[in-house]
C-alpha cells in the first residue's frame, strides 16, 4: 500500500450496491476495454498476474479464471483481496535477526534457506540462520484500494474482462 501510494481504501460494496454492480457487469461492461484497463502499466495487473504465461507470478494465473469463478467473486477479490486468498499464495512475514521484514509467497526450500517471491515478483533467499523467528502467515500480497483509481465503468470492464477469461472469444487456444 505504502509503495503504490495507495490511500486507504474505499468501502467496499455491500448488499443490494454489491447485487447492482453484479448484475451491471455483463450488461454494461465490456471485455475488451477491460482487458486495456488489466494491461494499463500503471494498473499493474500484470505485474503479478499472468494470462497464459505472460505476465507476473506473485498472484494466480488468470487464464481461465472466469470459466471457474463467478463475478461476485471476482469483484470481492479485486475490492477486498484479504478476504480469501487462493491456496498457494498466502504469504509468510520474515523477520530477520538484524531487523529486516521480509514478506514474501512461499516458493521452495533450499538447503539452510528459505525462498519467498516478493510483492516485485523476484526470489528473495532468506538464509534459516538470519531468521529472528519463525515465519508467521501474512495478508495477500495485493494491497487493499488497488482497484479504488478506476472509475465505476473501468471496474465494470475489469471483472467483465476477467469473467470471459476462458471462455469464447478469451479461452486460449491451444499452442498460443
Amino acid at each position: 500500500t505504502k509503495g503504490g501510494n495507495l490511500a486507504a481504501a474505499k468501502a467496499a460494496y455491500t448488499g443490494d450496491a454489491l447485487k447492482q454492480f453484479v448484475a451491471d457487469v455483463p450488461r454494461l461492461g465490456d471485455p475488451a476495454r477491460g482487458e486495456a484497463v488489466f494491461r494499463r502499466s500503471e494498473n499493474a495487473c500484470l505485474k503479478c498476474h499472468a494470462i497464459a504465461g505472460a505476465g507476473g507470478q506473485v498472484g494466480p494465473e488468470m487464464t481461465s479464471i472466469g470459466a471457474s469463478a463467478q463475478v461476485d467473486y471476482l469483484v470481492d477479490s479485486l475490492l477486498t483481496p484479504n478476504k480469501q486468498i487462493k491456496e498457494g499464495y498466502h504469504s509468510l512475514v520474515v523477520n530477520t535477526v538484524d531487523g529486516k521484514v521480509v514478506t514474501g509467497i512461499k516458493v521452495r526450500d533450499v538447503p539452510g534457506g528459505l525462498v519467498l517471491r516478493n510483492a516485485d515478483d523476484r526470489e528473495v533467499t532468506v538464509p534459516l540462520a538470519d531468521l529472528e523467528e519463525k515465519p508467521k502467515n501474512g495478508p495477500s500480497l495485493m494491497p487493499d484500494g488497488l482497484a479504488d483509481p478506476l472509475t465505476r465503468q473501468e471496474f465494470l470492464d475489469l471483472v467483465r474482462f476477467l469473467s470471459e477469461l476462458g471462455k469464447g472469444a478469451y479461452a486460449a487456444a491451444p499452442g498460443k
